[in-house]
């Protein structure tokens, strides 16, 4: 079943539009996960934390995004 999840979203932008979203608990674990990315990955687009609007399906316990809500 397809949900809808406001609050903090990782975004990668590649060429300018986002091209992954990643819903977060919190700006924390958000600020988080881009430090770690940066850390492990290095360049590889640009991570960005904001808040926004997801479509996410719980799968097997964990929930993925599977779109963006344009607002």
């Amino acid at each position: 079943m397809i949900e809808i999840f406001k609050g903090f979203v990782l975004f990668l932008f590649i060429d300018g539009s986002a091209q992954e979203y990643t819903p977060k608990d919190s700006l924390s674990d958000c600020l988080k996960a881009k430090r770690e990315i940066a850390r492990n990955l290095g360049e590889s687009g640009r991570y960005s934390c904001a808040q926004g609007t997801l479509k996410v399906q719980d799968i097997n316990g964990k929930m993925v995004s599977v779109g963006i809500v344009e607002e």
